[in-house]
Formats: C-alpha cells, sequence, structure tokens
C-alpha cells in the first residue's frame, strides 16, 4: 500500500463507504494488498499502543513474550526470531515477519503465559488483537478450496465470511491508537523535572548508565550528561520506564472515558496519581510537576492524531491518477 496508491484512491474519490469508483460506465472496485495492509498492522503495532473496548494491545507483550519463549528448550513459537521482534528496514518488507507474529501460534500462547502467570493478565488485548487480524488475513488470502481454518476458504453462498466482514469492520472502527514510544517519553520527563531538581539520590533512583534493552539506545546516544549543555535526553532506570508504562496504560483507560466531561485533565491527574512507584524519590521532588507535564504531553499528542483524519487530501495528483484518468 504504497504512498501512490493511497493517493490514487483518494483522487479516486475511494472511501470505506465507497469502496469503487466509475470509468465508461463500469463499475470497479478497489481493495488493497492485504499482504502490505498485514505488515503495516504491524508497524503500526510496534509504534502504538491500541486500545478496543476495555483491552489494550502492545508490542511490549509480544517483546516480553518472546524473551520468555526463546529460552525454553521446546518454545511455543518456534518460528519467532529476532528478525520477527525487532525487524530492520528490509525484514519489515517481507510479509512472513508479520503474519508470523500476528498469527493464532502466537495469540494462543500469549494465552497460555497469562495463565500460568508468566504474564500479566493485560497481556490478553494483545493476543485478541493477534487473532483477529490472523483470521482477517486469513479470510483475504485463502488459495485452496478447503481448509482447516473455516474462513481461509474461497467465498460461498453459505460460508460466513460476510458475518465476519461486518464484525471486523465493527473491531477495526472501534480500534484507538495511542502513542507508544515510552522510552524517549521517560528521558524528556526526567530532562524536564532534573531542570527544576538538581538532587543525587533522585537521579541515581530515576537514571541508568547501563543499557537495560535495546529499546533505550536512543535515550543512550542523546544523552548529553557528560557535555556542558544539559539539553539532551536522560537514559532512565528500568523502575522509572516502568512507571512511564503504568502511566501510559492508564491514560488509554481513562481517557475515551473522560473525553466529554468537564475538568478532564483534573479527572486524568487525579487517576494518573494512583499509579504506584517504585523507585524512591525525595520529598522535594516535583511529581505532580511530572504527571501534569506528561498529561499535556499525551492530550497534545492524542488529539494531534485524532486531527490528522479530518486533514483534507493533497490536491497534488499521483502518476497512477493521471494514468487512470486518460485511459
Amino acid at each position: 500500500m504504497g504512498s501512490n496508491f493511497h493517493s490514487l484512491a483518494l483522487h479516486l474519490g475511494i472511501t470505506p463507504e465507497k469502496p469503487w469508483f466509475t470509468h465508461n460506465n463500469k463499475v470497479y472496485f478497489l481493495m488493497f494488498d492485504p499482504p502490505h495492509l498485514i505488515k503495516c498492522i504491524r508497524n503500526n503495532l510496534m509504534k502504538y499502543i491500541f486500545k478496543f473496548g476495555n483491552l489494550v494491545a502492545s508490542w511490549k507483550d509480544i517483546e516480553a513474550f518472546y524473551n520468555k519463549d526463546k529460552e525454553l528448550p521446546i518454545r511455543s513459537a518456534h518460528k519467532l526470531t529476532d528478525k520477527h521482534i525487532h525487524p530492520n528496514n528490509f525484514n519489515k518488507m517481507k510479509v512472513k515477519y508479520a503474519t508470523q507474529v500476528l498469527s493464532h501460534t502466537v495469540a494462543a500462547s500469549l494465552c497460555t503465559y497469562i495463565s500460568l502467570g508468566v504474564l500479566p493478565t493485560s497481556a490478553m488485548g494483545t493476543a485478541e488483537l493477534l487473532l483477529k487480524f490472523d483470521t482477517l488475513f486469513d479470510s483475504v488470502n485463502s488459495s485452496k478450496l478447503h481448509s482447516p481454518k473455516k474462513l481461509k476458504t474461497p467465498i460461498t453462498e453459505t460460508s460466513n465470511h460476510v458475518n465476519f466482514f461486518n464484525e471486523a469492520i465493527d473491531f477495526i472502527a472501534s480500534l484507538k491508537v495511542f502513542e507508544g514510544n515510552k522510552e524517549v517519553t521517560a528521558g524528556y520527563l526526567l530532562k524536564k523535572c532534573f531542570r527544576v531538581h538538581d538532587c543525587s539520590s533522585c537521579k541515581d533512583s530515576m537514571t541508568s548508565k547501563d543499557l537495560e534493552s535495546d529499546s533505550l539506545l536512543f535515550c543512550h546516544f542523546k544523552n548529553y550528561r557528560d557535555d556542558t549543555s544539559s539539553s539532551g535526553l536522560i537514559l532512565p532506570s528500568q523502575p522509572f520506564l516502568d512507571f512511564v508504562l503504568h502511566l501510559e496504560d492508564m491514560f488509554v483507560q481513562q481517557f475515551s472515558i473522560y473525553t466529554t466531561s468537564t475538568l478532564v485533565g483534573a479527572h486524568l491527574l487525579k487517576s494518573l496519581q494512583s499509579v504506584p512507584v517504585a523507585f524512591k524519590f525525595c520529598q522535594e521532588f516535583p511529581k505532580d510537576y511530572m504527571l501534569k507535564l506528561f498529561l499535556r504531553m499525551r492530550i497534545y499528542y492524542t488529539i494531534k492524531f485524532e486531527n490528522r483524519k479530518l486533514a483534507s487530501p493533497s490536491k497534488r495528483k499521483s502518476k497512477k491518477y493521471i494514468k487512470v484518468v486518460h485511459l
């Protein structure tokens, strides 16, 4: 689903409600390429947090599962490798690295780990999301008349495809997407807090000099504490990063509840104040300042992300569109 193809769809007036266009008195239906769509879902899940109903789906759950599963002699998801979980730009182009993650096998494995207490119950949202998109991909990617998966077969008058498609439309419409790069957020919060509160004990508790995970590399290379400049990100400790992740979970759960109410910020701040803290800090640490900063930033980016949906499409005509209208 390249930018030219997407631009073509916009110029042809393609919408979810009207997925067709007419040319020479003939009606043509447009469908985006399912393999590219499943890769887009994977890419967005790596960047953002998905919320639907009371459930939350996060790539962090998949990473946590993989890190535990790969150490076992007999694995639940033996096809998963580092290329699936930490794909580079070339790996992201391969469809199998997306479909083997967004699969029934990984969804079932997550459920097993949750039932055994290895993963938190919040990971059930991730398992549900994987299963939904695995089934949806199967339903539009059949190549045989018969399959153990009922929807991975051609559409017929008696098949359940139409009912499933209607359910899938409702599910996708219910998805809410939130910013998910919490490592950078944590580093930014620490940078701002330490500008107004220069305390060595708090810094020792909330910062780290060791790269505890690959996801902290960006903060590491943006960290200028050893330089005369203090404008860089701070490398957060794992307890502080976990705290920010819990703040994010609370924000995702509560934002949709208070969106239409008055005093949205006050309600959300009260919810964030209830998040437990697992790191030490002195009495002078500006915790409320940090929570308000986090809240202001999250509301801003959430509204910004939602406003993109309202933006008018570009007026520049794509090359594919020009070719189509001259047929």
